[in-house]
């Protein structure tokens, strides 16, 4: 056991890390992505290691004779220092097995710091909630071998941007399959607090559960946390939307023994849902507490869905419910960007403007601080148009962008069966007040617009 290793055998690896750097010095690189100067335990290692980063990173030659000088430069030499740096050199068989010493010495660093957490949690005087949140916390930044507010250099960014303009690293990004909407949009990438907003009855719910459903159906984990519906009738309507069988026939349950096939279409697609990489947490006094507990406990997940700001639980209590919101989206934005992950919040528009006006940003219910801390807001209205069939025609605007262009597209949302249609309609609001749709080519009747599905 790691921890139970003698301090003699732990400093043995410890000094075959620094050997080695001390004897072939192109070691350096592969071992600092293992390493950092706190994985070692004798402060007299760790003086050695961060120099030896610090000449790295100023271009200067690294062995012996120099790293003595740069010790003495910086006023950490002492009597006892050129004869270490001899000794770690002798004392490394060889440069071989550089990279599996690191490893080790990082192993029991992790054992260290380990300790040192449970040793503090006995002391740590609160409730079981805030201990537990605290201890996974701290446990998942020694697992992932990082500090928090850990800051870099320009020339560390620099190579980043290199990187990425070579098209090397990129960012994987979710889209919406919507391919209109995605050239504004530019998909959803990691770290982002997306937003989307609409009235009641609009489908934001369906609009945002379509997209959690898209990115399981590319391999991406998702997890979504609905305050306002049962994880049944969240299946319900994925059952609707892969199947295409109608809402009303599979909550009645009347696709059993019916002659069109609908029974059989709702098999394959239970089938095939609980293939997919979702997780469902209907609790509905849902904080931005429970969310982190599952990004911390659940490995993988691409993609978080909140259903719905407006009902969840706050974890302090603030003077109204203002302030509460705008604790929860700040929560939430830190923790798309500490978990590198999108964060889908659905969001209530005020009531005070009819249903079929175009909503702005500042028709966010209850928070300016939704608008600002969102990367992109999406917001979704009825275009006052003659519907088709069941099929409601949608405006869906990208009112906020930081990375990307603003704009509108025309969708039908079919409530029927959970999904929305993209159309290739230009959206123009008419002049004045009480703005409604109209498109902006004439178009035949009998085939008024053009379907992607979703």
């Amino acid at each position: 056991m790691h921890d139970r290793m003698s301090y003699e055998d732990r400093m043995a690896y410890e000094a075959g890390v620094l050997g080695a750097i001390l004897i072939d010095s192109s070691l350096l690189p592969d071992i600092s992505d293992i390493l950092c100067t706190e994985d070692f335990e004798m402060l007299a290692y760790q003086e050695i290691y961060q120099t030896a980063l610090d000449m790295q990173t100023e271009g200067k030659p690294i062995d012996a004779m120099t790293m003595s000088g740069e010790m003495k430069r910086r006023s950490i030499h002492t009597a006892g220092t050129d004869r270490l740096l001899v000794d770690l050199m002798g004392i490394t068989p060889t440069t071989v097995n550089a990279v599996l010493y690191a490893k080790e010495v990082k192993k029991l660093s992790h054992m260290r710091q380990i300790h040192q957490l449970l040793d503090e949690a006995k002391e740590y005087c609160t409730d079981p909630n805030s201990l537990t949140d605290m201890l996974m916390d701290r446990l998942r930044i020694i697992e992932q071998g990082k500090r928090k507010g850990e800051t870099k250099t320009m020339a560390a960014v620099s190579s980043r941007f290199v990187l990425w303009a070579r098209g090397e690293g990129d960012v994987d990004i979710l889209t919406s399959g919507h391919s209109r909407l995605d050239k504004i949009w530019s998909g959803m990438k990691p770290g982002q607090l997306i937003v989307v907003s609409a009235r009641p009855g609009v489908g934001k719910s369906a609009f945002a559960t379509n997209l959690a459903y898209r990115a399981a159906k590319g391999g991406r984990r998702a997890a979504l946390f609905s305050c306002e519906m049962e994880d049944l009738e969240i299946m319900q309507r994925l059952v609707s939307t892969e199947s295409g069988v109608k809402m009303d026939n599979i909550v009645n349950r009347s696709f059993f023994g019916s002659k069109d096939g609908s029974g059989e279409s709702v098999a394959k697609a239970v089938n095939a849902l609980k293939e997919l990489p979702i997780l469902i947490d209907d609790n509905p006094a849902i904080s931005t507490l429970d969310i982190r507990r599952t990004l911390q406990t659940e490995p993988g997940i691409g993609l978080v869905l909140i259903d719905y700001a407006q009902l969840m639980t706050p974890t302090k209590r603030g003077e109204n419910r203002n302030l509460e919101l705008g604790e929860i989206t700040r929560t939430l934005k830190v923790l798309a960007k500490e978990f590198q992950v999108p964060v889908v919040l659905l969001s209530q528009l005020s009531r005070k403007k009819d249903e079929t006006d175009e909503p702005a940003l500042v028709d966010l219910r209850d928070s300016g601080s939704i608008e600002q801390d969102a990367d992109t807001v999406i917001m979704l209205w009825k275009l006052d148009h003659p519907a088709q069939g069941d099929m409601q025609k949608v405006g869906v605007k990208v009112a906020k962008n930081r990375q990307g262009k603003s704009g509108t597209v025309v969708m039908y949302f079919d409530g029927e069966r959970m999904r929305f249609l993209e159309t290739a309609e230009e959206y123009t609001p008419k002049k004045g007040r009480g703005r409604t749709f109209e498109a902006a080519n004439r178009y035949d009747p009998d085939f008024p617009w053009e379907v992607r599905q979703a």
